[in-house]
């Protein structure tokens, strides 16, 4: 609505009644730089006042209209209405409304008295005496548009929306190519949320307008500001940013660049709208459409939620500005503490850096890519941590503005020791205070400033001061949207200590610069070097350690491990030399238990020396079996028998003989030197062969009841060496014996007990043999190991008995 107020606003602008409208603009741009408003505010007021009305083609119409002698009513009604028309022009709006009230009084019937009233009683905001005035006039005159017209906005004023609708549904009745009764509807229609109806009214209105971006400027910034809130109060509307781009374009296609600027504050003024409520997207995407048209504005540009900035990339006068601040119970500044965080994070990254050392440094394992990798970001990082940190505290030690947080006409600011972080109070969608208590007792307010998505959160220990600074600061966004709304933020005295376009991203591009930043770099160095020095001591620790672990075991074995990880290790030749002790040891055991002149023990000792040499611990033995004539015409009829000699038998029995040579060596002090196992015999130092050859022999052997015949096995041993020849060969017999004693058969019936005797007596053979070799070569007679299957699977007690003899070849 605009009511426009009775000041000769010509003569304030210095204009003739024929200016255009680029003359107007020209007149009120210059007089704004002549008279600012925070040094002339009463002047500034007036000129503002003028540039309003003049500048909208409608309401220059009606006071061109108003502006009049009133001469035609008469002398004395011609004086009381100029008498009233200059009280209000000079704001005495109640003696205005006396001399027309006094006229009225007298003269009912006076319309234009009446229309006099009604807008005074308006500007002096009562809406209720007004609308008594508006009635009137359009009882007497039920088909004038404007009366109706009026109506409404009082109705609209007094939050009448549904019947304000209806008195401007029959203005447009009655003025249907008026454009300012359609956008007083769809202004209304929009109140009420009926989006639809609001912006078909202001289509019609731009219908009615010359095509023209200058002309249709104010009737296009309403429809995108509808298309707005039709689209989200929080979304920048596509709908509503298509218009508005149309619109920018328009604008740019017209040559007067006082035109860009003048467009430039109307889209401010739509952006400020849309802040207050809360549509920041909206609001910074309008913003953003400004820079096109006025580049070279200060203020006139988006604002991000958040924007942090080093300090000396702010203008000098912003770093003066910012030491000047000081502290108090009636000041918008309060002190941060002088180390805060910093001190905090360089005990952190001191805690990191001795965890890291004593992670790399103290802790015996090996690495690998994985471990590499872990170490050198673990230990890089936390040299830059640490070298960070200390130039978080350096600064905060040398920076000449202290760590605060005041209020700027358009920022939040919290000033740290090197950089600026700074929320612009357009974006501020709310403030929460959390008082905290502790027992009963005040303790802190928790104070919470969201600004779209980002938020500032601090704690003060006074309530009264931290109520009073969030009232200051929601103040303060009030202000700075008011000052936006009208073209006057540029205006604000301290705009220029930090100018929003600062806050650009590409200004804070362009702005910034590579740096070698001496603390990082040193942290970076030290990291460097810690690391290349953390790869040999860690080497030397795993070195240690595996070292360690073979002398704690003290075998063979263990020592070999050793070795062959760390070939080249520092304890290598220790480890070495330890390994020959236990050869030597295990020589020694075996010729202080023998004679090691004679032929077994002589060819196992240099055997035993050949393996040392290539450092194999390994004797393959090498079985073979054979069945002798008679043995194979007895199984023949014998199937007890067959079974006994066959393979999965002989498999067993090859077993049994492997792990009693085992235990004899083990039993001889020999088990870390030699283990004895069934495995190929080629490129082996020393191998064991054996030969057993299973016959019948003559007589029967008396089992009990039962008679079986009686087995013996004829044995050829051979000790091998590298080349394939015997170093030494040995051959005995292992006879039947002369009776057995056998459980009674069980519950698997005779052929199973005989099956199991025969099995007995071969095993018994092998045990035998076993013990005579052992003892041949020098190793201790009892070659029984625990759990004997010869002693304990059949329950059979029996004796063998044989000869033999070896020879050394």
């Amino acid at each position: 609505m605009a009511l426009e107020t009775q000041q000769n606003h010509y003569q304030v602008l210095g204009l003739e009644r024929a200016a255009d409208e680029r003359a107007i603009k020209r007149a009120y741009f210059g007089l704004v730089r002549k008279f600012p408003p925070d040094k002339h505010p009463e002047d500034f007021k007036r000129i503002r006042a003028a540039y309003e009305v003049l500048s909208d083609p409608v309401a220059r119409r009606r006071f061109d209209a108003a502006d009049r002698d009133y001469a035609e009513h008469g002398e004395a009604v011609g004086a009381t209405l100029r008498a009233a028309a200059e009280a209000a022009r000079t704001g005495d709006e109640a003696k205005a409304q006396e001399h027309l009230r006094t006229l009225l009084a007298q003269r009912g019937e006076l319309l234009e008295a009446r229309e006099m009233l009604g807008h005074s009683l308006m500007r002096a905001r009562d809406f209720a005496g007004a609308l008594a005035q508006f009635d009137e006039l359009a009882r007497a005159r039920p088909d004038e548009g404007r009366y109706h017209l009026w109506r409404g906005y009082a109705l609209e004023a007094k939050d009448q929306d549904a019947t304000a609708e209806a008195a401007f549904r029959r203005a447009g009745e009655l003025r249907p190519d008026d454009v300012e009764t359609r956008m007083a509807l769809a202004n209304v229609l929009a109140s009420r949320r009926l989006f639809d109806e609001s912006l078909a009214q202001i289509r019609e209105a731009l219908g009615r307008l010359p095509d023209e971006a200058g002309a249709r400027l104010h009737v296009a910034l309403r429809l995108v500001d509808v298309l707005f809130q039709k689209g989200g109060s929080r979304e920048a509307a596509p709908p509503a940013l298509k218009e508005l781009d149309a619109l920018v374009a328009g604008i740019c296609r017209d040559p007067d660049r006082e035109l860009w600027r003048y467009a430039s504050s109307r889209l401010a003024s739509l952006a400020a709208a849309l802040f207050a409520r809360d549509a920041f997207a909206a609001g910074n995407a309008v913003l953003s459409r400004c820079r096109r048209l006025n580049p070279s504005s200060l203020v006139e540009h988006p604002y991000p939620e958040k924007a942090s900035l080093a300090l000396e990339d702010i203008p000098e006068r912003a770093r003066r500005w910012l030491a000047a601040r000081r502290a108090g119970p009636g000041s918008p500044t309060f002190l941060l503490s002088s180390w805060g965080a910093s001190l905090w994070g360089f005990l952190a990254s001191a805690a990191l850096a001795a965890f890291t050392l004593f992670v790399f440094f103290g802790s015996p394992w090996e690495w690998g890519v994985a471990g590499y990798t872990f170490a050198a970001i673990l230990i890089l990082g936390s040299a830059l941590a640490l070298s960070g940190s200390l130039r978080a505290v350096a600064a905060s030690l040398s920076s000449p503005i202290r760590p605060l947080v005041t209020v700027h006409p358009l920022y939040l600011v919290e000033a740290k020791p090197r950089r600026l972080v700074v929320y612009p109070l357009v974006n501020l969608g709310a403030v929460h205070l959390t008082r905290h208590t502790t027992n009963g007792v005040y303790t802190h307010t928790r104070v919470k400033v969201t600004f779209g998505g980002k938020k500032f959160e601090t704690s003060m220990r006074d309530e009264a001061y931290a109520k009073g600074w969030a009232d200051y600061l929601l103040a303060t966004r009030r202000r700075l949207l008011d000052l936006l709304n009208h073209g006057f933020l540029e205006a604000e005295p301290e705009v220029g200590v930090l100018p929003p376009r600062l806050l650009q991203v590409e200004a804070r591009r362009a702005r910034w610069r590579p740096r070698l930043d001496r603390w990082l770099a040193a942290g970076a160095a030290l990291g460097l070097l810690l690391f290349a020095a953390a790869i040999p001591w860690n080497r030397r620790l795993v070195d240690e350690n595996e070292f360690g672990v073979a002398v704690a075991k003290g075998t063979l074995k263990a020592h070999g491990d050793y070795l062959a990880r760390r070939p080249s290790g520092r304890f290598a030749d220790v480890a070495r030399s330890e390994r020959a002790r236990i050869h030597e040891r295990a020589r020694t055991l075996l010729a202080l238990g023998a004679d090691p002149q004679a032929a077994g023990p002589a060819a196992l000792l240099d055997g035993l020396r050949a393996m040392e040499k290539i450092d194999e611990t390994r004797l393959p033995v090498a079985v073979t079996w054979e069945v002798g004539e008679r043995a194979v015409a007895a199984t023949a009829s014998d199937d007890d028998l067959g079974r006994a000699l066959a393979d999965p038998a002989q498999a067993r029995r090859t077993r049994d003989l492997t792990a009693r040579l085992a235990w004899a060596f083990q039993q001889a002090g020999l088990g870390e030197v030699v283990h004895a196992e069934a495995r190929p015999l080629a490129g082996a130092p020393l191998a064991l062969t054996l030969r057993g050859r299973y016959d019948v022999e003559a007589a029967d052997l008396e089992a009990g009841p039962l008679r079986l015949r009686s087995l013996g096995i004829g044995w050829r041993a051979a000790l091998v060496g590298a080349g394939g020849a015997p170093v030494f060969e040995w051959e005995a017999e292992t006879a039947a014996p002369g009776s057995i004693e056998l459980a009674p058969p069980g519950p698997a019936g005779e052929g199973e007990w005989r099956r199991g005797a025969y099995e007995a007596e071969l095993d018994t053979a092998c045990a035998d043999m076993a013990s005579r070799l052992a003892t041949t070569l020098g190793l201790p007679a009892d070659a029984t190991p625990a759990g004997d299957p010869s002693r304990s699977r059949y329950g059979a007690t029996k004796t063998t008995t044989g000869t033999g003899k070896g020879v050394r070849p």
